[in-house]
This record gives C-alpha cells, structure tokens and sequence, in this order.
C-alpha cells in the first residue's frame, strides 16, 4: 500500500478516535458544574437575613457564577449537539461503486485491476474528504469544550469565595 494512502486512513482513524475522546471529555466539566450547583444551594439554603451585607455580596457573587454556570452549559450543548461526522463508503457503497464501473466500462476493454484501482481511488477520496470534515466538525467542538472550561475556571474563586463568607458567616453566627 501507498505510505500516502495509508497516512489519509490513519488520519481518518485519528479523527474518529478524538470524536470518542471528545465524547468522553463532557464528562469533567458537566461534573464540576453538578457541584457548582451543590455549593450554589448549600450557601443560599442558609440566608436567614436576606439584606445583611454578607448575603448581599454572596448574592451578586452567585448571581455571576450562575451565569458563568450557564456559559459553561451552553458551551457543552453545543460542544454535544448538531454536528455531522463524515464517514466512508460501507462494503455495500462500494461493492455498488464497483458494479457500477463494470457496467460503465462493459463495452470498453478495461482490466478488471483498472477498476479495482479506480475503487481504491475511490476509497481514499472519500478518506481525504472524511477526515477533512472530521477535523474541522473536532476542531468545533474543542473550541465549545475550552470555553466550557474556561467559564468554569472563572466561576472556581467565586465558588470558593462563597464557600469562605459562608463558613465565615457560620462561624460568627455560632459565636454569638
């Protein structure tokens, strides 16, 4: 086989393996957001004075980590959804292609080896075409999974500020 050739089907493989990858990257950032919620409700399930400057501030605070939250949602819906993977020919397609070139060449005296190469031909077309569309829709759907990631990285000190003026506000409370 070709080194060409062989190369256009690893890249194909390649791109199919980071669909899988991509796949299973929606896991880690669907559960940081799970437990961004969890915070979110621990910390307002407490307010006992809603206009004390504390809640107020743990307020606004959960007001931007909700809507970095949703970023970070949106980001991985479409990091999920609406995109379309090329694939190549299945045995039949290609059988069919063959059957269809005997016919075409049936009057003309063409070696049955000719044909096979204008189906290998046809094989590594639809490899280029399929990897290229494969990389692209891939390339997508990292750009949607970074800004997920990147919404989250933000939310993480607010996260942990809220958590502090919680423990915070617990803690005087107790003292008192």
């Amino acid at each position: 086989m070709n080194p060409l050739k062989r190369e256009y089907k690893e890249l194909y493989e390649a791109e199919l393996t980071k669909r899988g990858e991509l796949n299973d990257a929606i896991s880690q950032p669907i559960t940081i957001i799970t437990a961004f919620g969890a915070a979110l409700l621990f910390v307002f399930s407490g307010f006992t004075n809603p206009f004390s400057y504390v809640h107020i501030v743990e307020t606004l605070i959960g007001i931007i980590v909700t809507f970095l939250m949703g970023d970070a949602i949106y980001s991985l819906a479409h990091s999920h959804h609406d995109h379309e993977y090329a694939y190549t020919p299945t045995p039949v397609q290609l059988e069919d292609y063959r059957l269809s070139l005997n016919d075409y060449y049936a009057g003309e005296k063409i070696a049955a080896d000719q044909i096979d190469d204008k189906v290998l031909s046809y094989i590594y077309e639809a490899y280029i075409q399929a990897a290229s569309r494969n990389a692209q829709v891939n390339q997508l759907r990292s750009a949607y999974l970074y800004d997920a990631r990147k919404a989250l990285v933000r939310a993480l000190p607010l996260v942990l500020l809220l958590g502090a003026l919680k423990i915070g506000t617990d803690y005087f409370a107790l003292l008192q």
